[in-house]
């Protein structure tokens, strides 16, 4: 089975948080929203996605970082 990975930025500290996997983008936006749902300031923090991890072959696949959008307009993934 295939994760990928994901951090959160802080972009006042301007550092990210822990490494965390998601089984995809969908899953990885809810989980950034109900984070910063508790924030006041949501708009300080944003989701990037680092690579993926195959975890039958050991196999570490890394990215472009990019940041993922995590507004409700973004279309659905398959």
């Amino acid at each position: 089975m295939t994760t990928f990975l994901y951090t959160i930025r802080d972009k006042v500290a301007e550092e990210s948080g822990p490494i965390f996997e998601a089984k995809n983008r969908r899953v990885a936006k809810r989980s950034f929203q109900e984070l910063i749902a508790k924030t006041l300031e949501p708009s300080d923090y944003e989701l990037l996605e680092l690579g993926s991890f195959d975890h039958e072959n050991n196999l570490l696949n890394t990215c472009v970082v990019e940041k993922v959008d995590v507004s409700l307009s973004e279309p659905e993934e398959e």
